[in-house]
């Protein structure tokens, strides 16, 4: 804690009753004034206010409304009070924790500004493209049934865990049927079979994918070029999600 306020160039704090009543909070924020520091809060609960030492700590301090914000306009808000900071600081205004209540903005200037900076959003297509299945539930390779977790590979190939087909299959880019990876042999739990499997991720240094075959309680390992060779990686194991 100590090393993060004395590597910092400003303190953000956001402020609840919680944070208020926590003694590592109150050490934190009395160090952060002792080094000098910008402080900036964040009032974080729409109808609390600050009172005892932070009360005291915060008395005539310009805020930043949290609370009434989206994530996206309160990290744009933050970042305004840190760049007006700085600028104080390089031009010799910048005296201990008297920044925060000497500082021109208001609350209502920050939350302004912070909209009016946002980048405009990328507008996506209202219609949508069917890239794999879309010939209803089954189990032709045309089809899918309650498809799952996937990955696109470099090709734009899109592969998918085929949840009700026990199976993983592959549909390459533009393509009108997709082909099967791993499984497809019917509901077990032999070398060349799957159970609703749900996830599945590609391993890059050993070629091969490995799959959450969920309804048999397994993380399994399935080879690109021999498909027939498996791995169990883990044998007891229910996830619905992988990572490497």
């Amino acid at each position: 804690m100590a090393d993060g306020v004395e590597n910092s160039c400003a303190v953000v704090c956001f402020l609840t009753q919680a944070y208020q009543d926590s003694k590592n909070c109150r050490k934190e924020f009395t160090y952060a004034e002792e080094l000098g520091k910008t402080i900036i809060p964040v009032y974080m609960e729409s109808k609390w206010k600050p009172s005892s030492w932070l009360g005291v700590n915060l008395a005539g301090a310009l805020y930043i409304k949290g609370s009434s914000l989206s994530t996206e306009s309160l990290t744009t808000a933050i970042i305004e009070r840190l760049r007006v900071s700085s600028s104080d600081h390089n031009t010799g205004n910048n005296t201990n924790n008297a920044t925060i209540s000497k500082n021109p903005i208001t609350t209502n200037e920050i939350s302004t500004q912070s909209q009016i900076k946002q980048e405009p959003k990328n507008k996506y297509q209202q219609s949508g493209i069917t890239v794999a299945g879309g010939n209803g539930k089954g189990h032709e390779l045309n089809q899918l049934s309650q498809p799952r977790g996937m990955f696109i590979d470099n090709d734009k190939s899109i592969f998918i865990a085929d949840y009700e087909n026990h199976r993983i299959v592959k549909w390459k880019l533009n393509s009108n049927i997709g082909e099967i990876i791993a499984g497809g042999n019917g509901k077990g739990k032999q070398n060349n079979q799957l159970n609703q499997p749900v996830d599945l991720i590609f391993d890059k240094e050993t070629n091969s994918f490995i799959i959450s075959d969920n309804g048999n309680g397994r993380v399994i390992r399935y080879f690109d070029q021999n498909p027939t060779k498996q791995q169990t990686l883990i044998p007891i194991i229910y996830c619905s999600g992988l990572a490497i």
